[in-house]
């Protein structure tokens, strides 16, 4: 992954790799260079690596896989582990709740299956809905291979050459990528970062769209539905109305109500044309 050969010495390693493994270190110092690592190399300036607690957990446990062990990726694991879906778009303000609610869950004592789920679900699988999401999901993937594996990463070289392809589509033919297009996109990368059987056919034929402009046609038939397709809203059922009520904007007359209990009488509602007629006769 790396890039280097089997052989090579610890001194070819990048720096922060070497540096954690000092004595006299907790999690919390191997962090602390993990995020100063990842915060002073990169390669493109406008793409910051989002360090939430789970993807720095990730990096000191060198989990690069996710604990996907399967043959084919899940989506319960897509954003986990070197994966362009873990570029999830946060905020300091998120990355710093995110970590008070993972300081929170190792001090309780007891945890509930709820507290787990809440916790996930920032880190849930997204598709970005326009192009600008899409760089910004690449291009901090690609920022994170440089930092953690130097310029040598191979897939670091694939992803800036990804990059610098859409950046010469022009913003009409970048406005055009279907959902489904930037989905398979994404699930075609992380599949290149699972896969150790070289280059695969996808992955090739992704360049080759992206170079030739046409990766607007891009379809890949594993993609999860959940990540291609655009949730739409159910339509609202038309409220009920009450039997007798009158429509909105008729005024006709309501119809006569029931003799009070004891009464014997009918009340009848007012009736301007009876009433006319009424006073005509009495005088």
């Amino acid at each position: 992954m790396c890039g280097l050969l089997e052989n090579s010495g610890d001194e070819c390693f990048p720096k922060w790799y070497r540096d954690i493994f000092a004595k006299n270190q907790d999690d919390k110092d191997k962090s602390l260079i993990i995020a100063n690592a990842i915060g002073k190399s990169f390669m493109f300036e406008d793409a910051e690596v989002p360090l939430y607690p789970s993807l720095l957990k990730m990096i000191l446990k060198r989990d690069w896989t996710g604990q996907d062990v399967g043959k084919r990726a899940a989506l319960a694991h897509t954003a986990k582990g070197l994966s362009p879906f873990a570029m999830v778009d946060l905020t300091e303000d998120d990355v710093a709740c995110m970590q008070q609610e993972a300081d929170n869950l190792r001090s309780a004592t007891t945890i509930t299956a709820s507290e787990l789920k809440a916790a996930r679900k920032n880190l849930a699988a997204k598709v970005p809905e326009d192009a600008d999401g899409l760089m910004l999901m690449i291009k901090p993937f690609a920022n994170l291979l440089y930092a953690l594996f130097s310029s040598q990463c191979p897939m670091y070289q694939q992803l800036y050459e990804i990059v610098q392809g859409l950046r010469e589509h022009s913003p009409n033919a970048r406005t055009q990528l279907g959902k489904k297009a930037k989905a398979s996109m994404l699930w075609i990368i992380l599949l290149q970062m699972d896969g150790n059987d070289g280059c695969l056919g996808e992955f090739a034929n992704l360049r080759n769209l992206i170079r030739a402009k046409n990766c607007g046609t891009l379809d890949h038939s594993e993609v999860p539905s959940e990540l291609s397709t655009t949730a739409t809203p159910a339509p609202k059922s038309p409220e009920k109305r009450k039997p007798g009520a009158a429509a909105e904007g008729n005024y006709a007359e309501s119809p006569p109500k029931k003799p009070k209990a004891g009464t014997g009488r009918v009340v009848e509602p007012f009736n301007q044309e009876r009433h006319q007629n009424t006073l005509g006769a009495a005088s």
